[in-house]
C-alpha cells in the first residue's frame, strides 16, 4: 500500500489528528516497568514468535505510558473471556 502524504491523509480522515510519532520515547523505562509490559505483551501475544514481541516491546516503550494502559486492559480482556470460557 503506498505511503499516503499529510494532505491526503487529512483528506481521507478529516477529524484526524495528525502528529508525528515520537523519535525518542517520553520519558525512560524502569526495569520494572520493562518487566511488566514483557509479562503483558506475552500474555497478549502468546501465540507470537519472541521476536514479534520484542517488536512489540520495542514500539511500546516509545509511549510508555499508554503502553502499560493499552497492555493491561488487553491482558485483562485476555484474561475475562478466558475465564469465561472456561466455566461455560
Amino acid at each position: 500500500m503506498p505511503e499516503l502524504t499529510r494532505s491526503e491523509m487529512m483528506a481521507r480522515y478529516p477529524a484526524a489528528i495528525i502528529e508525528p510519532a515520537p523519535s525518542m520515547p517520553l520519558r525512560q523505562a524502569t526495569p520494572s516497568e520493562v518487566a511488566e509490559l514483557k509479562r503483558l505483551i506475552a500474555a497478549v501475544y502468546c501465540n507470537d514468535t519472541e521476536l514479534e514481541r520484542a517488536e512489540a516491546l520495542g514500539i511500546a516503550v516509545a509511549d510508555l505510558t499508554a503502553a502499560l494502559i493499552c497492555y493491561r486492559c488487553l491482558a485483562r480482556a485476555r484474561a475475562a473471556v478466558h475465564h469465561q470460557q472456561r466455566y461455560d
